[in-house]
This record gives C-alpha cells, sequence and structure tokens, in this order.
C-alpha cells in the first residue's frame, strides 16, 4: 500500500541564473557569453512528506530559501528537478496584499481575491460577512484599498485566504504583522484549522510560532536542508 500524505516534496530543487555584466561585443555577436550568467541553487534537494493535518515550519535567516520553496510548493513556480504532489485544494497567502486592486473597496476585493482562491460564487457570498468580522475592518471595509494600511491589507488577505478550509494551506509570516491582539487572534484561527485536519506550511522567524503551530520543521540555509524533523528537537539546535 502506498504511503498516504496531504503534502509530499521529493527532490525538489530550483536553479536560477544571475546576469553578471554585459560582456564584450564580440561575446555577445557570437553568443558566446560564460562570464554573463551564474547558475545558482535556490533550493536544492528537499524531500519530506506531510500526513494530512500535520504541520511543517520553515526556518533559515533571510535568503536561506524559504519563500523559494513556499513559491514551488504552492504551485507559483515550478521546480527545476524533483517533484511536489498534494492532494485536495491548496491555498496560499504569501504576499501581503497579493491579487488585490488598489482601486476597490475591501468588500469588493473579497469577491475578487476569493475568485482567485478558487472559491465558487456562493462560497464567498456564503462567507463575505464572516470574513468581514474577522479582518475587523468595520466600515473600512467599503473604503478603496488604497487607503489601508499594510496591516490592513494582511487582515483582510489572511481572512479571505482562511475562511473556506483548503486541504493544504501555505503561509508565509502571515501571523508576524499586525498587532498582538490579532497575531493571536490569527495562531488561534490555525490552531482550529489544524485541528479540523488542514496540513500546513508555514515559513517564520519567529520561533515562538514555528512551536506553537508545527508538528516538524525543516531548517535551510542558502537552499540546502540542514535539518529536518521534530519541531522541538530542530528548534533546541536551532
Amino acid at each position: 500500500m502506498s504511503e498516504s500524505f496531504a503534502l509530499r516534496a521529493t527532490g525538489v530543487s530550483k536553479r536560477y541564473r544571475n546576469r553578471l555584466g554585459t560582456g564584450s561585443i564580440k561575446q555577445i555577436l557570437t553568443l558566446r557569453r560564460p562570464d554573463l550568467e551564474e547558475a545558482y541553487w535556490a533550493v536544492h534537494d528537499v524531500s519530506f512528506t506531510l500526513p494530512a493535518g500535520e504541520s511543517l515550519g520553515l526556518i533559515g535567516h533571510n535568503g536561506a530559501g524559504k519563500s523559494t520553496l513556499l513559491k514551488l510548493l504552492a504551485g507559483i513556480h515550478r521546480p527545476t528537478l524533483g517533484r511536489i504532489e498534494s492532494t485536495g485544494r491548496v491555498a496560499s497567502l504569501l504576499a501581503l496584499g497579493a491579487g488585490f486592486q488598489h482601486e476597490l473597496s475591501g468588500r469588493d476585493n473579497i469577491s475578487l481575491n476569493g475568485g482567485l482562491l478558487g472559491l465558487s460564487k456562493a462560497q464567498i457570498a456564503e462567507h463575505t460577512e464572516a470574513i468581514i468580522e474577522f479582518s475587523g475592518l468595520g466600515d473600512h471595509i467599503e473604503r478603496p484599498m488604497r487607503t489601508y494600511s499594510a496591516g490592513m491589507r494582511m487582515r483582510l488577505g489572511f481572512s479571505v485566504t482562511t475562511a473556506v478550509v483548503p486541504e493544504v494551506l501555505i503561509l508565509d509570516e502571515v501571523i508576524g504583522v499586525g498587532d498582538a491582539q490579532f497575531q493571536d487572534k490569527c495562531a488561534r484561527h490555525l490552531d482550529g484549522i489544524l485541528t479540523g485536519g488542514t496540513t500546513m506550511v508555514i515559513a517564520s522567524h519567529s520561533n515562538a510560532t514555528i512551536r506553537r503551530l508545527c508538528h516538524q520543521t525543516l531548517w535551510l540555509d542558502q537552499g540546502e536542508p540542514i535539518l529536518h524533523g521534530p519541531t522541538a528537537a530542530v528548534m533546541d539546535i536551532y
């Protein structure tokens, strides 16, 4: 019998190329430009298996490859090598206000963003008032998004993304922005989502967030997996 999983990465790697300079006219004309590009691995040979209802934390310094790996898992980018498999709907919140239209109201952006996340019109209509209530935006929901602060956009983005719980949820530093009260509200909401069986991947610089929400933790450094295992064991070493 095959192993049961909600999200699995097998030997996942992503290579990019850096432009180093313009080169000589002769090199450009002859298409011989070995010094113009340098390949590097943003993520290299990452593997893990997440059963349904478990969560994986991604840790490491800036530039470690966390955001790149999240984009691969979310399907935004494709791996250069390796394979990513998931079961069910995957939703992600990787950038504050991503997909929002600044001239539209918060309410209109709920419909727009919900559609981008794959929600039906009926699902959006059913959950709109709950989204507004969770976000705590009150009357601001009728105002254009260009009048919102970064924290307000984050609160609305989180509220829309988690309104209809997906099978797999991918988050990047989502509860590290905003006031302490909303951060705690988000953490408690994610606790409930996990209890309900959703699988999550969370990248964070907050040790407390990783320890609270993650069953497993993967430590990355310059794209390389350094340590992967139970969260308490990995965080104690990290």
